[in-house]
């Protein structure tokens, strides 16, 4: 019975995701995906102005790039600029979400019932308990390689650009800053990179 219900709250939680967009204002939309946009060109301001206080980009190039930063902020501003929503569902189709709320269910006890094994009993928690710690033990390991072989070559963007995501998800956000930034030095920037790095500072 208790498999029922996580079976149960867990397809509420999952129909709530999906049918969100469909009742979400535009408005609101427009706004969140407008402060995105203003986020990534603050940082890239900051970025720039670190760029050009190290001397690794010239007066004229800097000037150049922060006036187009500035501009694009400035458009963010101007009435009617707002960036249109991403998700936002067309009206003639404003019944796909329900229509996909609606199959979901179905499909994944459709999935279940030929895939799965419901007659089989659950693992002891001991022994899941045991299988997650070894799980955890061994992504620490891993961590702590790629820090350890950060340690000895720091230029290896790729090492930064990698545990950068690890960092961010561990909500380590001052050690996932410090390798975006790293990242965005050695590779180039990138709009995940930015974005990265604005979500952690």
């Amino acid at each position: 019975m208790l498999l029922w219900i996580i079976f149960a709250v867990l397809t509420a939680a999952v129909l709530a995701v999906v049918l969100r967009p469909a009742f979400a204002a535009p408005a609101d939309q427009a706004e969140a995906a407008g402060s995105a946009d203003l986020a990534v060109y603050k940082d890239q301001l900051a970025d720039l102005d670190r760029q050009s206080a190290q001397g690794r980009i010239e007066a004229p190039e800097y000037e150049a790039l922060r006036h187009e930063v500035a501009r694009r902020i400035l458009r963010l501003s101007e009435p009617g600029k707002a960036p249109s929503p991403p998700h936002a569902v067309p009206t003639s189709n404003s019944l796909v979400p329900f229509a996909v709320a609606a199959l979901l269910p179905v499909l994944s006890l459709g999935l279940y019932l030929t895939l799965g094994a419901p007659s089989v009993p659950s693992r002891p928690f001991a022994a899941a308990a045991t299988a997650t710690s070894l799980a955890n033990a061994s992504a620490s390991e891993l961590i702590a390689k790629v820090e350890a072989r950060l340690a000895t070559d720091p230029s290896d963007g790729r090492g930064w650009d990698a545990i950068a995501p690890v960092y961010l998800r561990l909500e380590r956000f001052a050690d996932a800053a410090n390798a975006y930034e790293r990242g965005n030095k050695l590779l180039g920037e990138t709009m995940p990179r930015l974005i990265g790095f604005a979500e952690a500072t």
